[in-house]
């Protein structure tokens, strides 16, 4: 029971991700309850995540730093000046979706990457690496591209964010060895739906906490919300199929997990630090 339970999450994981969305605004005492619980979920995530990975493909991906470099330098550098081309024609630059849309072009890739990298089929341990990288540059990098463009001061700590996404990443992979430790690699395998609809759940419980109070502001400003969400669901479906591109000939599994970094950034740990 338990593994066709675990079987079914990871097959329809993505629907479960997406009706995670409409559970949260529908059902908004249970989004107030898991609120507080976004930031450890959001990490037992990543530990979960990698505990699936296969730890031994880290070394041969650090020892081709040129290729995760010039990843990072389109994350960066790249898809911040590409959005704010488009910014430039399409939005006012005074507006807050300019801002906005701009503060997630220069944040760094999620922290969870590699657990949707598992379900999309890309690579996880590269995820992380790309992730882990550009969590540690974006609180150099993001101001100066802001402020190099003319839009402003941005007053991050970058002192506090290492010190907050070290202690992120300080657990969850802690956790993650502890568990490969406990188990062992042959059972991990063995386990390895049951791993991955742990993950799914957890991703799904993240996206429910996120809805709190959403439906009041839908309800509140509909048009806004409506606006503010196709220019998000744009920004990161156009960035995703611009990441894509850059290395489908080259290798299809590079070009996904570059798509999965490029759309989906981490907003969050940006802002808390400012």
């Amino acid at each position: 029971m338990i593994a066709a339970t675990a079987a079914w999450f990871e097959r329809y994981s993505t629907r479960v991700l997406v009706a995670s969305i409409f559970v949260g605004l529908a059902w908004q005492d249970l989004a107030e309850l898991l609120r507080p619980a976004v930031l450890p979920l959001s990490i037992l995530t990543m530990t979960f995540a990698c505990v699936r990975m296969d730890w031994s493909l880290i070394g041969p991906h650090l020892r081709r730093p040129l290729s995760l470099l010039a990843i990072l330098a389109w994350l960066l550098v790249g898809a911040p000046l590409l959005v704010y081309g488009v910014c430039l024609v399409l939005l006012e630059p005074g507006s807050p979706l300019f801002a906005g849309l701009m503060l997630n072009a220069v944040s760094p890739p999620i922290m969870s990457a590699p657990a949707y990298a598992l379900i999309v089929g890309a690579e996880p341990v590269q995820a992380l690496l790309v992730s882990l990288g550009g969590s540690a540059l974006a609180p150099f990098t993001g101001p100066g591209v802001i402020e190099a463009l003319g839009l402003g001061a941005v007053h991050l700590s970058p002192g506090h964010l290492l010190l907050r996404l070290g202690a992120m990443v300080s657990v969850a992979l802690g956790l993650a060895w502890l568990i490969r430790r406990v188990l062992g690699p042959a059972r991990v395998v063995r386990h390895g739906e049951k791993i991955g609809a742990i993950t799914v759940l957890l991703i799904a419980g993240f996206g429910i906490g996120l809805m709190d109070g959403m439906r009041g502001q839908i309800l509140a400003e509909p048009d806004l919300v409506l606006g503010y969400t196709l220019a998000a669901f744009g920004l990161n479906g156009g960035l995703q199929v611009v990441g894509a591109l850059l290395l489908w000939r080259r290798s299809r599994a590079q070009g996904l997990v570059v798509a999965l970094v490029s759309g989906n950034r981490n907003m969050s740990l940006m802002t808390a630090a400012r």
